[in-house]
C-alpha cells in the first residue's frame, strides 16, 4: 500500500526507465483541454511522486507550483528535480490549503491509491478556484504517439502494472457532477482516461 513511508526509489527508477517520455504529453493533454498554456497559472499536483510533472509545469512557466505527496521520500526526490515548486506532505483527502486558490489541480496515477475517494474529491474541489480545472486520471495519455506507447508496453511486459487497483471513470465523473459542476471523461482505447472537471462558481 502506498503510504507516508513508501520509498520512491522503485517508482523513480521505473519512471526513468520507461515512463519519462510520457510527461510532456500529459502537459499537452491538459493544455489542449483547458485551451490555454499553464504559464502564469497557480498549479497544484496531488500525488507528485518524484517530481516529473512538477518539472514540466516549471518549464512551462506556471506562476506557482505546489506538489503534494503522502510519502516524504517522494517529496525529497521531487526537490532534486524541481527547484521552483513547493513540496508539501499531505493526504489528498485533507489538503492543508485555503479554499479557492488553484487555477489547476492535476493528478495522474495517484487516484488509484487514495484512501477515501469522496473526501479527496471534496478536498480537491475546495482548494480549486471557481472556474478552475481539476484534471485527474491515469494511463499513457491521449496525445502520446502510438510508437512511444508501444515501446513502453514492451519494456513493461511482466511488470506490476496490472496490480494497480481499477476504478470506473464514469463513477468518478458522476461524483464530480454531483457538485453541480461540469465534468466529462476524456479517454481513448488502451490509453487510459482523464477526468476533466471544471468547478462552477459557488
Amino acid at each position: 500500500m502506498y503510504n507516508k513511508n513508501t520509498s520512491g526509489e522503485h517508482f523513480e527508477t521505473a519512471a526513468i526507465n520507461s515512463l519519462l517520455s510520457l510527461y510532456k504529453y500529459f502537459l499537452i493533454d491538459l493544455t489542449n483541454t483547458i485551451k490555454k498554456p499553464v504559464q502564469g497559472l497557480k498549479v497544484l499536483e496531488v500525488g507528485c511522486g518524484p517530481g516529473f510533472m512538477l518539472e514540466q509545469f516549471e518549464s512551462a512557466g506556471a506562476k506557482e507550483i505546489i506538489g503534494v505527496d503522502i510519502s516524504e521520500d517522494m517529496l525529497q526526490r521531487a526537490s532534486k528535480r524541481s527547484a521552483k515548486s513547493v513540496k508539501v506532505q499531505a493526504d489528498a483527502a485533507d489538503l492543508p490549503f485555503d479554499s479557492n486558490i488553484f487555477d489547476i489541480v492535476f493528478s495522474r496515477g495517484s487516484i488509484f491509491f487514495w484512501s477515501d475517494l469522496d473526501k479527496a474529491f471534496e478536498s480537491i474541489r475546495r482548494v480549486t478556484k471557481n472556474g478552475g480545472t481539476i484534471f485527474v486520471g491515469g494511463g499513457y495519455g491521449l496525445s502520446t504517439p502510438e510508437e512511444i506507447i508501444k515501446k513502453i508496453r514492451e519494456n513493461r511486459s511482466g511488470s506490476n502494472e496490472n496490480k494497480i487497483p481499477r476504478l470506473d471513470p464514469e463513477i468518478l465523473c458522476k461524483k464530480a457532477q454531483a457538485y453541480g459542476d461540469f465534468a466529462e471523461i476524456l479517454s481513448a482505447p488502451k490509453r487510459g482516461f482523464w477526468l476533466n472537471w471544471k468547478k462552477v462558481d459557488s
